[in-house]
């Protein structure tokens, strides 16, 4: 795969990260009558009771750990705005929540795994059958992804997507990559609607430091 093939998919949408020190962002979106959600402190509680479960059945000694904990980490969060949802969020740092959202699957994956399983770029392309492959990849920590798929979803997709009628007619990459980034808003996520074929595949799957360590085809055939 060489640099200097010619770059013809696009990436849909993003979730946007806000520091809390971007006032005018967060201004103007209240001004626009944006939801905003504050979870921080329930966040931070879980967290400390992730890092401490001795502390679990002595509740004075972890209600104390948790007030330090809401002091040590209270500077620690970020405003993540889903503009599908029109709903901003107060979430922690990418580390602390990858954390969080990993902590119940020590059972599953070791701790060397979960970083290597991290690391990897997985590239699904086809999101009916395939949606299920990307929603399953980021719960268990996949925090690289390329998806695909130029199709809309339609009536008979609901037996095998996680969507619901109000989707129908929806682009599938989009509404996918939507979800995805509700699990983990710091996904490093190329979500495209275009086919895949011959002039794509390359760009699709990468290359050097950003090349797919995982392919899962779930397409009907090369140009979907």
């Amino acid at each position: 795969m060489g640099s200097s093939r010619k770059e013809i998919l696009s990436n849909m949408l993003q979730a946007e990260i806000i520091s809390p020190n971007n006032i005018e962002r967060l201004a103007s979106l209240k001004k626009e009558g944006v939801e905003f959600r504050d979870t921080l402190n329930l966040q931070i509680d879980e967290l400390c009771e992730i890092e401490h479960p001795p502390l679990r059945d002595k509740p004075e000694e972890m209600r104390l750990k948790k007030k330090e904990y809401r002091a040590l980490y209270a500077e620690r969060g970020v405003y993540c705005y889903f503009s599908w949802r029109r709903i901003c969020v107060h979430i922690l740092e990418e580390d602390l929540l990858y954390i969080l959202r990993t902590a119940r699957n020590h059972n599953v994956i070791g701790k060397d795994e979960q970083k290597c399983f991290g690391e990897i770029v997985i590239a699904i392309a086809g999101l009916s059958v395939g949606s299920s492959a990307a929603r399953i990849a980021v719960l268990l920590g996949a925090r690289r992804l390329r998806i695909a798929d130029k199709d809309y979803i339609g009536p008979s997709n609901l037996n095998r997507m996680l969507c619901g009628v109000q989707d129908i007619g929806r682009l599938k990459a989009e509404t996918v990559a939507e979800s995805l980034y509700e699990t983990d808003p710091y996904l490093d996520l190329f979500a495209s609607s275009s086919a895949i074929n011959n002039e794509t595949i390359d760009q699709f799957l990468g290359d050097h430091d950003a090349a797919a360590g995982i392919i899962i085809d779930e397409v009907d055939d090369l140009d979907a």
